[in-house]
């Protein structure tokens, strides 16, 4: 039987838990949502320092930037943002996980046969939080962490003898059942209504980005993964990878296993591209000819939040020219349907 990977990053992570180690400090405001390191390597040379071209995708525009000055958003991972002292903890604990697969992430690229089952691991990690962590990621988690709040309400209003006890204990010791009974259809009525809405922690959408990352990056792991060298150059995005299914169901959105014809494609550096789809663990490396190019930027520059990064003008015209021409043959994200429950 196989080793189970234990990455660095993990037993990292438990130090942290444990309190032998300390989450780093930081103070960045302004924060990535597309690490700079893995902007870095579409820059001339490839160091932070030096500029890449950055094409915003409503416009058509293109400018020279620096890694560390696209694919961020003021406090966007910042909680208690109101407060004199605001918390800066998931910015840190990011910050630890692109440490660790900064190097791994580069031998892939590199030297695809180096890589380790730990490198895989942390690989896998990263891309797993990368899907949750950009605006678009953050707000779908939002949105989980609200149908999941509306869940436990309506489940609460469904047992009577909860609602009677917290009733008597916070407003009316003496309540009869009848009037906690009207009180109870009043405020099921008003969140119907929306005239009470659930507001929810600026820590929520993490808890359930955190809650749910684990899993994912385990059945990322375990799918098949296929290293596309391209003969033409590959693009990126500010949203960091794109997914694709040509059988998707009308019903769903895309998801990393969401048919056995799913593929996410994970651009790693101009002349490589790692496609995942359903497996059992494999490994290999494929050549990209320029149709199988142009069809892979074609899908990351559907899925941009805003901008399209290249390491030349030409490089990120000529996707958005293919684009605009052919806009037919650009997958778009189809989102999740997150259900809510309704209260009766």
């Amino acid at each position: 039987m196989a080793a189970v990977p234990n990455p660095p990053f993990l037993q990292h992570l438990r130090d942290i838990a444990a309190g032998t180690k300390r989450l780093p400090d930081t103070l960045a405001r302004n924060q990535h949502y597309v690490p700079s390191f893995l902007l870095a390597r579409w820059a001339t040379p490839q160091t932070r320092e030096c500029k890449l071209f950055a094409l915003t995708v409503a416009s058509g525009e293109v400018a020279q930037r620096k890694p560390g000055e696209v694919a961020l958003q003021k406090d966007l991972y910042t909680l208690d943002k109101h407060e004199k002292s605001v918390n800066l903890v998931i910015e840190a604990f990011l910050s630890v996980i692109e440490g660790y697969a900064a190097d791994p992430i580069k031998r892939l690229g590199a030297v695809p046969a180096a890589i380790s089952d730990d490198d895989r691991a942390t690989i896998a990690f990263f891309i797993a939080l990368q899907q949750g962590r950009t605006p678009t990621g953050l707000a779908q988690h939002r949105q989980v962490a609200h149908a999941a709040a509306e869940a436990q309400l309506h489940a609460f209003f469904r047992d009577k003898q909860r609602v009677a006890a917290r009733y008597r204990e916070t407003t009316n010791a003496n309540a009869t059942d009848d009037e906690i009974r009207a009180w109870a259809i009043e405020q099921i009525k008003a969140f119907k209504q929306g005239r009470r809405t659930i507001e929810l922690p600026d820590e929520a959408p993490f808890q359930a980005l955190l809650m749910s990352v684990s899993g994912v990056a385990a059945a990322v792991a375990q799918m098949d993964w296929t290293l596309l060298v391209g003969r033409s150059e590959l693009v990126t995005s500010d949203r960091g990878l794109a997914m694709w299914d040509a059988h998707l169901p009308a019903s769903r959105g895309n998801a990393w296993e969401s048919s056995p014809a799913a593929e996410a494609t994970v651009p790693i550096a101009p002349s490589a591209c790692l496609k995942l789809t359903p497996g059992t663990g494999g490994f290999a490396v494929e050549e990209a000819d320029a149709a199988t190019v142009q069809a892979l930027n074609k899908r990351t520059y559907g899925w941009a939040e805003q901008a399209l990064f290249g390491t030349s003008d030409r490089a990120v015209r000529a996707v958005h020219h293919a684009a605009m021409t052919d806009p037919a043959t650009v997958p778009l994200p189809r989102v999740p349907i997150i259900h809510k429950m309704r209260a009766t």
